[in-house]
């Protein structure tokens, strides 16, 4: 987990938290003032626990505060839910193309998740065509990225520029608030041009293949430095290389698209799936229960909570640290 280089404000903040794996930590930690934005719709900080380690941490507004706090504390539950499948299903192996849940807690005052510190840059601040070395490792890590969230049974449905960051090397795939599970229905999600129609339309039930055409938009965008379309882009008049590694990605459904493997295969690059393990522990259920029970408790609560105290004033020309877009620019819904 990345350490932060430069010092935070000193604003102590006492956290109580669960794991992934069920311990229960209890931690008095430094951090930022809320802001909101950098591609969540979830106000958020950075916060260093002890021993210098830096997180994200996300939390669920209190009423009179931005967003619907009801509708705000099921995007959080969701992230809850999806980076525990992911670390349970990644214990000793996590993938690095994938954001790592820390903790959370959905049933204190404020309902919170943490997350560890984001790699790189945003695509979306990025801006434009990669260099031609550093095509092929954007290409090839965001396909890594996708074919972890299929074997974990995860469909992400918001991958875009804003939720891909790009150290040069590796991809890192975050902001798990609209992903669903193969096979469950969903609504409408995304945004166009990256989202594919029937993502953006909510037909159907959540597919691999949605992830994989989000994968393609951004390959595209990263190689021409052109949005795509958002019926998909025409590769007529482009490289064959280009054309050979998209063929049939921007397919009309979902189950025409080739498998994630198979891109990774014309690269080529390894396409052998990250090793995850099952999920057949029943204690896991029974907690999966107990969860969204809780929630179900909290969501109720949340209607007479007080508003979240205002963030103390600001020091002069402050720099922000995720260097994204403004939070008018970010609001979104799953």
């Amino acid at each position: 987990m990345p350490r932060s280089d430069s010092p935070l404000r000193a604003v102590e903040t006492a956290l109580r938290y669960q794991c992934p794996d069920g311990r229960r930590r209890t931690h008095t930690a430094r951090g930022e003032d809320w802001q909101i934005g950098a591609g969540s719709p979830l106000p958020s900080r950075r916060l260093i626990l002890p021993g210098g380690v830096t997180v994200t941490q996300r939390v669920v507004p209190r009423p009179n505060d931005a967003g619907s706090p009801d509708e705000l504390f099921d995007l959080l539950e969701n992230e809850v839910r999806i980076g525990v499948r992911l670390a349970r299903r990644y214990p000793t192996s996590y993938p690095a193309e994938l954001d790592r849940l820390v903790g959370y807690d959905t049933d204190g005052e404020l309902p919170f998740v943490l997350f560890a510190q984001p790699r790189g840059e945003p695509l979306s601040t990025i801006g434009g065509e990669l260099l031609p070395e550093a095509q092929q490792r954007f290409t090839c890590s965001i396909l890594r990225g996708v074919l972890a969230l299929q074997t974990a049974g995860v469909v992400h449905g918001r991958i875009d520029p804003r939720t891909v960051r790009f150290d040069g090397s590796t991809v890192q795939i975050w902001d798990y608030s609209g992903a669903a599970l193969h096979g469950e229905s969903r609504g409408p999600g995304g945004e166009p041009p990256y989202a594919s129609p029937e993502q953006l339309a909510g037909r159907g039930s959540a597919h691999s293949g949605a992830d994989l055409w989000s994968a393609g938009a951004l390959i595209y965008l990263a190689t021409t430095g052109r949005r795509p379309p958002p019926t998909g882009p025409v590769l007529d008049n482009h490289s064959a290389a280009l054309r050979a590694l998209l063929d049939g990605v921007f397919a009309a459904a979902p189950e025409s698209r080739p498998e994630v493997a198979e891109l990774l295969r014309r690269i080529p690059a390894d396409a052998t799936p990250p090793h995850a393990e099952p999920l057949c522990d029943a204690a896991f259920d029974r907690g999966t229960a107990v969860f969204a029970s809780l929630a179900e408790r909290k969501r109720a609560s949340l209607a007479t909570a007080a508003p979240l105290p205002a963030p103390a004033p600001a020091p002069p020309a402050p720099r922000r640290w995720w260097g994204g877009k403004r939070a008018s620019d970010a609001k979104r819904r799953r």
